[in-house]
């Protein structure tokens, strides 16, 4: 098996989900946080998009290390339950049966 190629981290993504609400996406070096903006609502800590100026709510926030994830994404293939309340919660297709 061969190594992975190295990446300059930590990465950031933005992705514009076309309903009021954007996902950012951070990969470290440890693992994953995915932050989910939606419209400012008063009250609440805006963050202002540099780009056009609106600000926006932090709607939620999840995150897991790598090895968590690994050991969730096993589970979903074994068909056992996995730890993690992210994976739990999610709409994945388990597999019928192993290959």
């Amino acid at each position: 098996m061969t190594k992975p190629a190295q990446y300059d981290l930590p990465q950031h993504f933005d992705f514009d989900l076309d309903d009021g609400r954007n996902l950012t996406i951070a990969i470290t070096g440890e693992g994953i946080i995915m932050d989910v903006w939606g419209s400012y609502e008063p009250g609440t800590e805006p963050w202002t998009d540099n780009e056009t100026g609106i600000d926006h709510t932090l709607l939620g926030t999840v995150g897991m290390m790598f090895d968590e994830w690994a050991d969730d994404v096993v589970a979903v293939y074994e068909g056992r339950s996995p730890s993690s309340t992210l994976m739990k919660e999610s709409r994945l297709d388990l597999p019928q049966e192993r290959p």
